[in-house]
């Protein structure tokens, strides 16, 4: 009678672990299941009023005709204050996000979101590298390099042989993306451009202390086909730089 006893609650346990173990296991797919679940709403347009990087996925606040929301995408560089296309997704209520340690009263997960000429991921798959984030070229600049630096043509030329290592090259600012995957975007043109290639994307987690229209000189690594996800791909881009005004030609 005592090993009978023994052995049911032995059983009890295993299966009270068991269940734990399922429970558990639930939890931490819910998420994956969720941005695996086919979008079934109707495409539409809202603006993104924050964006904040959790690893795997990015958090947005979106303003839709005045409906103001939180949705989860994929991880990707997100700039504040776009139009984007999204299709909606499915609503959770009281979501929590361990690596932002806070809870949501509501996100909505969308797995179809990209900029406001197509919203679809086959879209962005398929669209120009770093399009999105392109900017105009400046008429008329002409800035001298910096001592011991490369204009932004010699990159691009040169990208192979200087993937890798430090560059210093001085350019006017053109454009400024703060906070996008805990990181700042910079673009400059210096007036020199090669095959087409006239824009130098650099990025920093320094704070900025400068704007659009300075002429500043940036210190960093060159990366060559770096490939963000979404898109998000460039020939030649400038990562973790410092930099400093007035240097010396």
């Amino acid at each position: 009678m005592r090993i009978s006893i023994i052995i049911s609650l032995v059983a009890i346990m295993l299966a009270s672990c068991n269940e734990g173990i399922d429970k558990s296991k639930q939890k931490s797919e819910k998420l994956d299941e969720i941005m695996n679940t086919l979008a079934s709403g109707n495409q539409r347009k809202a603006k993104v009023l924050e964006a904040t990087d959790a690893g795997t996925y990015t958090y947005v606040k979106l303003d839709d005709n005045g409906k103001i929301f939180w949705a989860a995408i994929t991880a990707r560089p997100i700039e504040v204050g776009q139009l984007y296309s999204y299709v909606e997704g499915m609503m959770v209520k009281d979501f929590e996000s361990k690596q932002l340690g806070t809870t949501f009263d509501s996100v909505m997960f969308i797995q179809d979101f990209g900029n406001e000429n197509g919203g679809h991921k086959d879209n962005l798959a398929k669209s120009v590298p770093h399009d999105h984030t392109k900017t105009s070229v400046q008429a008329g600049l002409k800035v001298e390099p910096a001592k011991n630096g490369i204009t932004i043509a010699g990159i691009f030329s040169n990208k192979k042989m200087l993937e890798g290592t430090k560059v210093v090259v001085r350019g006017q600012v053109v454009k400024i993306s703060q906070n996008i995957m805990k990181r700042h975007w910079i673009h400059i043109q210096d007036g020199t451009e090669s095959e087409g290639s006239y824009d130098l994307t650099i990025t920093s987690t320094l704070p900025v202390d400068f704007a659009v229209g300075d002429i500043v000189t940036f210190t960093g690594t060159l990366s060559v086909d770096k490939d963000f996800g979404s898109g998000y791909q460039y020939d030649a881009i400038l990562e973790d730089a410092t930099w400093q005004f007035n240097t010396s030609l």
